[in-house]
């Protein structure tokens, strides 16, 4: 999928005699967002600006340098953003407000309504649900200006990814997921569906990391996989069939058909918002 903002990108291997890749070649894989102009890289990661993105290179350069006894490693167990050493989950679960963008949707907007609401309802399943609450306000201008909710949805027709999404410490202007046409097409998609592709994206907007960039995950192959830092902790053990995961590029996931949350994913969710 590559970040299921699925940049249709792939980062390329840094020299034979230094790990990772050289700022100009993450520089070169990551695109740029039609409407913001912010830099999408490592599928559905978002860099405000060239400084930002420069930031980010830096912590995916220094995270490689460090040792297993940071972060990153396996210590409990679906993973977690960190953000200045703090977990990145919403501090009042319950205040999470969103909107769709009638505008942009068109005749679409009641699809899109409720393919993100079923998205949202299969994190909080398993019992009880996990302890958050995503509630859509119909407002307008339903953009990235609108103090009045959290985050916004919107459509854009751009040919970089599927969808991209944000995660908890995203300043307001950033909060947004974006759903690009080109998702509407099932021969672009594979064996996915828009559905599924939003489970993997509203998972970001929980906090909620990349499965595949884990230490124990065996089969990834380095070269073709995405290049992301040691910037989370573990919620639940290795789960190479999570929605989180992707299953393709050399990523080493075993999730076949549309992408579907799993009871581990269940799980995280519950040890991240109990």
């Amino acid at each position: 999928m590559k970040k299921l903002s699925l940049v249709l990108v792939a980062l390329v291997g840094c020299a034979a005699d230094e790990p990772g890749v050289s700022w100009e070649e993450f520089k070169a894989a990551a695109a740029i967002e039609p409407v913001t102009g912010t830099f999408i890289y490592d599928g559905d990661e978002t860099a405000l600006d060239l400084e930002e993105l420069r930031v980010r290179y830096d912590e995916y350069r220094a995270s490689i340098a460090e040792d297993d006894s940071g972060y990153g490693t396996v210590e409990q167990g679906l993973i977690i953003n960190v953000y200045k050493r703090k977990v990145d989950k919403w501090a009042d679960p319950h205040a999470i407000t969103y909107c769709v963008d009638a505008v942009s949707f068109g005749s679409r907007h009641a699809e899109i309504v409720a393919l993100v609401a079923d998205a949202l309802a299969g994190w909080k399943a398993g019992g009880a649900g996990a302890n958050f609450t995503y509630t859509y306000v119909d407002t307008s201008p339903c953009n990235n200006a609108n103090n009045s909710v959290t985050f916004n949805v919107r459509q854009d027709s751009s040919q970089q990814y599927y969808a991209k999404a944000f995660f908890p410490y995203y300043p307001r202007s950033s909060r947004e997921v974006v759903i690009s046409t080109i998702s509407y097409d099932p021969g672009n998609l594979g064996d996915w569906t828009l559905g599924g592709i939003l489970k993997h994206e509203l998972g970001h907007t929980l906090g909620f990391r990349h499965e595949h960039i884990r230490p124990e995950n065996r089969n990834r192959n380095a070269a073709t996989c995405s290049k992301e830092d040691r910037n989370w902790e573990a919620l639940t053990p290795y789960d190479s069939n999570s929605v989180m995961h992707y299953p393709h590029n050399g990523c080493g996931g075993t999730n076949q058909g549309d992408l579907a949350i799993t009871a581990l994913d269940i799980q995280g969710a519950h040890v991240a918002y109990p």
